[in-house]
């Protein structure tokens, strides 16, 4: 694969990051190694590589956005997919090697920015750019949602900061990211749900991690999600009686839970 292929493939890499790069690593086993294998690969080799990391960086999302600690065994696996891959496309990737790597990725801003982009711009299905989903697919993936809710609630948070940040955000998903979500929204109020069913309190240490993981995934896939705002969030849910049917429809009650374990969880911050 020549230069121009390279940049076609990662329109945001730019030669002086590569220069900089060369200067700084160019003598290292690691380095040297990498040039050898990426001297060897095709376009289609590359789109390949780039579409496995789009999906190891996509697992590594989830698992955080669930509220997975860093030590717990699905963030380990998925890590250990994240090190597998770099040993396969880059050098020889020992475990230490990963840590010092992650180390210096998380550090740099300009690293940090592109993990971003290539988890929001990229289809971890099809390794695709995405192409924004319409409002038939959206009605397609939600079938209880009606015109009314959405015209509804523009009318009564159109003008606050929170719906323009989840306007814009919506504005970018495709279909395959909404079934995501919902699945994702899914395990976590399942998760809710199974803590609720077993009889803990609203401030017990299992129901304020279970409904840390929903502030989460509010705070990835709406609007930033405080905790005071997952509060005011949770409280109207419980007040609406259409959402109360939808969330109580296997746990009676579950919806005014929540809303009293959004509170200790703000509590528990104070």
């Amino acid at each position: 694969m020549n230069t121009k292929d390279m940049f076609e493939v990662f329109p945001d890499m730019k030669q002086e990051h590569q220069d900089e790069a060369q200067e700084r690593w160019g003598n290292t086993e690691a380095w040297k190694q990498s040039a050898e294998r990426w001297s060897q690969y095709t376009k289609t080799d590359v789109k390949r590589m780039k579409l496995e990391m789009t999906q190891v960086y996509g697992r590594l999302e989830n698992v955080f956005a669930l509220g997975a600690r860093p030590d717990a065994p699905e963030a380990l696996e998925a890590i250990e997919a994240m090190r597998l891959l770099s040993d396969k496309w880059f050098y020889d990737t020992s475990k230490e090697m990963h840590v010092k790597g992650t180390e210096f990725v998380s550090r740099d801003q300009r690293f940090v920015r592109n993990i971003d982009k290539t988890i929001n711009d990229i289809d971890p299905e099809t390794g695709q750019e995405k192409h924004p989903m319409n409002t038939k697919e959206m009605f397609e993936v939600f079938p209880d949602m009606k015109q009314e809710h959405q015209d509804e609630a523009q009318e009564r948070w159109g003008n606050t900061e929170a719906w323009k940040q989840s306007a814009e955000r919506w504005s970018q998903y495709t279909k395959a990211d909404m079934e995501r979500m919902k699945s994702e929204m899914t395990q976590a109020y399942g998760r809710l749900e199974n803590v609720f069913a077993s009889g803990a309190r609203p401030d017990a240490p299992e129901a304020l991690a279970a409904i840390e993981a929903l502030r989460l995934l509010s705070d990835k896939w709406f609007y930033d999600t405080s905790k005071e705002m997952h509060v005011k969030g949770t409280e109207f849910v419980s007040r609406d009686e259409r959402f109360v049917r939808n969330i109580d429809k296997n746990c009676a009650g579950l919806a005014a839970w929540i809303h009293e374990a959004a509170k200790a969880n703000l509590q528990r911050e104070a």
